[in-house]
């Protein structure tokens, strides 16, 4: 029998290849361990993520697109008054120094060119509110489209024989019209004193525009 002098006595060869096959056998059942301890808390935490965020109700926070920013512009202005119920006033006058005016004039379509200049757009720029649709722009009733939020509508007041009236469209129903319009007041005056929140019945809308495309055509 061919005994084998190791540093830490004398030992067969029978007994060195058993005492290896232990050690790998210890050391392979460790790793195996380690390995099924570090995927089942792999598979925990994947678990906790999933579930964690729905146990705690968190919602993520949505970008307000450019309508959601105008509606947030303009419904900001809702309570504004004339100083003197004659087309004047802080605000007012900022509103109608946007088409290069100043107080005194009319008012609701320097209102809607202000509201699109805070969110940085060119167009529109006019208080004249029969320019505030033009065909390019124009997307009801002809073209067949629905107005969603923050499209601008008009209303057509006979005694002028034109569009004499618009503001921004906030909730377009199939029978009513919640809108927010500057120069009006609860009446729904096409020349009142502030800026409200009306509900307007569909059928006395005229025409509507949808400014936000035609100042992105390429959207």
């Amino acid at each position: 029998m061919q005994l084998l002098d190791l540093p830490f006595g004398e030992f067969t060869a029978e007994q060195v290849t058993a005492e290896n096959s232990k050690c790998l056998y210890q050391t392979t059942f460790k790793i195996r361990n380690m390995a099924v301890s570090i995927s089942g808390r792999i598979l925990l935490s994947a678990i906790w993520l999933f579930i964690l965020p729905i146990a705690l109700d968190v919602k993520s926070t949505a970008i307000p697109n450019t309508r959601q920013r105008l509606q947030a512009i303009y419904s900001s202005q809702v309570g504004v008054r004339e100083a003197t119920g004659a087309n004047d006033g802080p605000e007012v006058e900022a509103y109608l120094g946007t088409t290069n005016l100043g107080a005194g004039y009319a008012w609701c379509g320097s209102f809607i060119s202000w509201v699109f200049e805070q969110e940085g757009f060119d167009q529109p720029r006019t208080p004249w509110t029969p320019a505030l649709f033009p065909n390019q722009c124009t997307i009801w009733p002809n073209q067949g489209k629905t107005p969603q939020l923050s499209d601008v509508f008009g209303l057509y007041i006979p005694h002028l024989k034109r569009i004499g009236h618009a503001g921004f469209v906030e909730d377009w129903g199939e029978h009513y019209v919640v809108t927010v319009e500057g120069n009006t007041n609860p009446a729904g005056s096409h020349d009142g004193d502030g800026v409200y929140r009306r509900r307007r019945r569909t059928k006395t809308i005229y025409r509507v525009a949808d400014w936000v495309a035609c100042n992105n055509p390429s959207k």
